[in-house]
């Protein structure tokens, strides 16, 4: 994790405060990558910083379309960063929340028209969030992302996140 000792966020012309971004290697294992962030979160409050930004896809990545947890924003994994957030009074921008699309019209390719026993077990698409986590432990923004990547190289990869992801559809005030 790289504190932001020369990074300074100006709130009025007198106060100066410490941010420090997260820099970590997350995984398809969402625990170990929670353990993670709640170590960074940590350590960046005890030394000083008033926010922390943790990386996109810090608590999930890997496995394919479709492939991803069925994380929810008030599930043990956002209540854990709630918690550290605020027993360290740090504000925490969690990145690339896979914040499910539980719209029925939104399943993954390959999942549509197959019966699933319960709604838990349909693979429902997911938002590409960012959560502001205040150090109150509250959410107090998020975001999803209106502005997908596909693309499709010459010669190269077909990238398609709007095959996983669902579209947000505007876009959110900042925060003060």
């Amino acid at each position: 994790m790289a504190a932001g000792g020369r990074h300074a966020l100006r709130s009025g012309s007198e106060a100066i405060h410490k941010i420090a971004l997260s820099q970590m290697t997350s995984t398809s294992d969402v625990s170990t990558n929670l353990k993670t962030c709640l170590e960074h979160i940590k350590k960046a409050a005890n030394e000083g910083a008033k926010m922390l930004f943790l990386p996109e896809c810090c608590l999930f990545v890997g496995g394919g379309a479709g492939k991803k947890p069925q994380l929810t924003i008030d599930g043990p994994e956002v209540q854990a960063i709630q918690n550290a957030a605020q027993l360290s009074d740090i504000w925490v921008s969690v990145g690339g929340f896979p914040a499910p699309d539980f719209n029925s019209q939104n399943l993954v390719p390959g999942k549509q028209g197959q019966a699933a026993e319960s709604a838990s077990e349909k693979q429902f698409k997911v938002f590409n969030s960012q959560l502001i986590v205040g150090g109150s432990g509250a959410i107090v923004s998020q975001y999803s992302k209106v502005h997908l990547f596909d693309a499709d190289v010459k010669n190269g990869p077909v990238l398609q996140e709007s095959s996983y992801t669902s579209s947000g559809n505007c876009l959110t005030a900042p925060v003060q």
